[in-house]
Order: C-alpha cells, then structure tokens, then sequence
C-alpha cells in the first residue's frame, strides 16, 4: 500500500463484477474498485439514458397489460425495448467486462488522496473536471479504511502518449466517443490525436473491453479494446481494428 502512488499505472485483473461496480485484483494481494465513472466520462450518462428507457417501457408494458385484461390474451400491445437498451440498462457494468479478464488502469485514490496532481496537468487533457477523480478518492474515506479506486480512463492511462508513439498493431484502451454511420469515433486519450473504428473491423468475435461487440451495438461510453491498423501523421488521425482482450488469447 505504500508503494502504491497516485497517478501510476497498474494491471488489474476483475474479481467480481456488479451492475455499477467492479471489483480488482492489484499486485500484491491488493484489492481495488471502480464504478461507471471511473471507466470513462460519457459511460455513466449512456448506462442511465438505457436504465431510463428501460422502466419507461416497463411502465408502458404494465399500462398495455391492464387495459388489456379483458382483451384477447394472444395480441401483443406495447413497444419492447431493444436488446441493446434493455441490456445495458439491466446489467451495467456486467455488460462491459467479466471476471477474470485483465485490465490496465491508472490508481486515482488512495485513501483521502485525490487526483490534484493530474488535475494541474496539461497533458492529461480531460475535457471535463476532476469529479470523477475526485469522487472516487472521497469514497475511499469511508469506514476509516484505506480503499484504492482505480481509474480505467483513457485520458489518464495514455496522456503520456502522442502521435508519433503510435505504430501499427499496438493496443490501446479507449472507448466510443460517438457512433457514425460507418462506425465509431473512438476517444484514445492521446493529445491531439482523432480515431476511428470501423464497423467492418468488428465481426462480433472482439472489440469491447469485455470480449465481443457486435455490429451496430455501441453506444457512446462504450469501452473498447482497439488495435493501431494505420497512422496518418499529417492529419493527426488514426485507424483502428478491434482487438482481442488477454483472456480471450
């Protein structure tokens, strides 16, 4: 525990897995945790928008049943939600990852420390504040215990990257920033540097963080697990290929 700092780069394997938090295994018998919002910024808003839509249809389901109590029990009425939605909003974190799998993450609390120190610097460029950071170090406080909360952040695991540190084959953690008509743009956590998955790279064997994803089935905060398949130095912009997680090699 005293060797372990803020701001270092960890590997971590995942215990247990709940809906909204993960449970890690560190070097030397040490135990972490991390929750949606210490996977990536955008995951925690897209697991609430799927848990939303989830109960909306729930309740719309109930409502359809009722007032078909004394109908014919074989007509269907209502909208269902779709696979994606009802899924990500049911199982959360267990959607993403599974136990066992490795992952790389970067220590955000120790105890009562916070984060401040990457907050001050530039080259972590989080386009967001240090409530994540924040929030998970203050959770640490509790029950007077030392707990570690690992962050699995892109903006912090690859800050000390840049374009040119990049080359073809290497694997990176990052996650889906937005999804386009021919596939994802993908947030890498290098400064100054634009990505881009495409659909036809993901056959439904790899790609997320946890093992699969299937075409059409990220939404944004998705964490992925991606492969550098060409670099374009004068555009700053980089192509990727899903990858196989460890345990899944």
């Amino acid at each position: 525990m005293q060797r372990l700092r803020v701001g270092m780069h960890t590997m971590c394997r995942v215990r247990r897995v709940t809906a909204r938090q993960l449970v890690l295994s560190l070097p030397n018998g040490l135990t972490a945790t991390a929750s949606a919002e210490d996977v990536n910024a955008s995951l925690p808003a897209t697991l609430a928008a799927a848990r939303k839509e989830d109960s909306d249809d729930d309740d719309d389901d109930d409502d359809d049943t009722s007032s078909d109590s004394g109908s014919d029990s074989g007509s269907d009425s209502g909208s269902k939600p779709t696979a994606t939605a009802a899924e990500a909003g049911a199982r959360g974190l267990q959607r993403y990852f599974t136990a066992g799998q490795f992952l790389v993450g970067t220590v955000a609390g120790v105890g009562g420390d916070l984060l401040a120190a990457r907050a001050a610097n530039p080259a972590v460029g989080l386009a967001r504040d240090l409530t994540t950071t924040a929030g998970a170090a203050a959770r640490g406080k509790s029950g007077g215990e030392k707990r570690i909360t690992v962050s699995l952040a892109p903006e912090l695991l690859n800050a000390s990257l840049s374009l040119g540190a990049l080359t073809p084959g290497m694997t990176l953690h990052g996650y889906v920033k937005s999804v386009e008509e021919h596939g994802y743009a993908v947030a890498l956590g290098v400064p100054g540097v634009h990505a881009f998955l495409p659909s036809k790279k993901c056959d439904g064997s790899t790609g997320l963080v946890g093992g699969v994803m299937p075409r059409g089935d990220a939404a944004v905060g998705t964490p992925v697990l991606v492969a550098v398949a060409s670099v374009n130095a004068a555009a700053h912009t980089v192509s990727l290929t899903c990858a196989a997680p460890a345990n899944a090699r």
